[in-house]
């Protein structure tokens, strides 16, 4: 029942938000992106469709029969492509799936020539892991998604960033990706967007 009321009401309202904001964080100009877990490559479609200059590879330990783009499989630990192969790496949701989200994030700052967009959550506020579990749940139970639940803090991610130094280029937290009636609960402090250039 929740499953199914998330399809009709909230799934597809998210992607087209979420495609509108993410355009915003990539150049106009030609650019490579590996859309790291890329899903059912809908957000990847959606950015093309807006951005034509926008060539985007995608990756996941889970291929999907339908996925909307091409998809290389991989392990969810290492990165199958050599050092600076990409202008841009993409995570949307990603790193909270991921057993150790900083090998992950390391490994797609290794084969990145100028920033990392991500989009991903935040632990703040009241209940914000129990909604955050919730979300998930929904959401991804039913693919066979991996669900260690490793949200993090605003600290971790700002340490995570400086170990690896990535410094903010472009950061939204007002994403409004649910209807009025749901965003009070499922959205306000536990969603970012942001573009993290490598530090020269």
């Amino acid at each position: 029942m929740i499953a199914r009321v998330h399809e009709k009401f909230i799934k597809t309202r998210r992607a087209f938000i979420l495609h509108e904001k993410l355009c915003s964080f990539f150049p106009d100009n030609k650019a490579s992106v590996l859309d790291i877990g890329c899903g059912d490559g809908a957000v990847a479609r959606h950015l093309m469709k807006a951005k034509p200059n926008l060539q985007v590879t995608g990756i996941d330990p889970l291929v999907r029969a339908d996925a909307a783009i091409p998809v290389t499989k991989f392990d969810g630990k290492t990165i199958p492509f050599s050092a600076k192969s990409f202008e841009f790496c993409l995570l949307v949701d990603v790193l909270h799936h991921a057993h150790d989200p900083f090998l992950l994030l390391q490994e797609a700052r290794r084969v990145v020539k100028n920033g990392i967009i991500i989009k991903d959550h935040k632990v703040q506020g009241l209940l914000a892991r129990q909604t955050l579990r919730f979300m998930d749940n929904t959401h991804n139970c039913r693919y066979g998604v991996s669900l260690p639940y490793n949200y993090w803090t605003p600290s971790e991610w700002q340490t995570a960033f400086e170990r690896l130094h990535l410094k903010p280029a472009k950061y939204n937290s007002n994403l409004q990706l649910y209807p009025a009636w749901a965003d009070w609960l499922f959205g306000h402090d536990l969603h970012f967007i942001g573009l993290f250039e490598i530090k020269k």
